[in-house]
């Protein structure tokens, strides 16, 4: 053993090539990495995403936007499928359908051709209002009406700001940069949400998308149209004659 070890030595040494010394350089240790933090930016409260309050002073940033879903709050089925487990059971009794799923499927066949779950005509494009004996104030009283309140408690219940949020919207307020939303979502549940879990008093401005009333050809009769119309004001906080397009 010891005259193998002996040969292998031997061979590496008398390599004709041979690795120069490392030079002091190689040895020491290597210097701390400078604080790269702007001294603009205020430190981070308690609680507050570092990572990108220290990122907003490195890079310079001016301005950030984001949006909701996932990102500041829990996403839209979080209070949405609460609300249709006990909802849809409700409904199937006032109009006697057994078959919830079917009632489910009409729903969502309304929230896929709008695009939102929160359409203010959701249940009035149904075929449940056809189905429903009485007229557009029974329908919102007995059926539209407890279905919009149940969602609003839900999303009041269910959906909350992450928890690192607030200290950051903060944090970015205190460095002064302007934080706005952007959203695929239509503007006034946007802005219902972001009241009631407390951001729109952190960010600067909120864009979303317009409302869009049905067409003409969807047969809607003037008073349910109406329905919706105060759906809408109620949730933006305005008042009923803001225009829709």
């Amino acid at each position: 053993m010891e005259k193998r070890t002996s040969k292998k030595t031997s061979s590496r040494t008398s390599n004709k090539t041979k690795r120069p010394a490392k030079s002091p350089r190689h040895t020491s240790k290597a210097p701390a990495k400078p604080d790269r933090k702007s001294p603009n930016t205020p430190p981070a409260p308690k609680g507050a995403n570092t990572t990108i309050v220290h990122a907003v002073g490195r890079h310079n940033v001016q301005f950030v936007m984001t949006d909701m879903d996932l990102t500041l709050t829990d996403a839209f089925w979080a209070y949405f499928v609460p609300t249709m487990e006990s909802e849809v059971p409700r409904i199937a009794k006032i109009i006697g359908e057994p078959d919830l799923d079917k009632i489910s499927r009409e729903i969502g066949r309304v929230v896929n051709e709008y695009g939102t779950h929160e359409y203010p005509w959701l249940l009035e494009l149904t075929w449940i209002r056809e189905r429903f004996k009485g007229n557009a104030q029974e329908f919102e009283a007995q059926i539209a009406g407890p279905f919009w309140a149940a969602l609003a408690q839900n999303r009041l219940r269910y959906s909350q700001a992450y928890p690192f949020v607030k200290e950051t919207l903060v944090a970015l307020r205190e460095a002064g940069i302007p934080v706005v939303i952007v959203s695929d979502g239509p503007m006034y549940m946007v802005l219902a949400r972001a009241k009631q879990t407390g951001l729109d008093e952190l960010v600067d401005g909120i864009y979303a998308l317009e409302t869009v009333e049905p067409g003409p050809d969807c047969g809607l009769p003037a008073e349910y149209l109406e329905a919706g119309r105060k759906r809408v004001a109620q949730l933006m906080g305005t008042n009923v004659a803001c225009k829709f397009r």
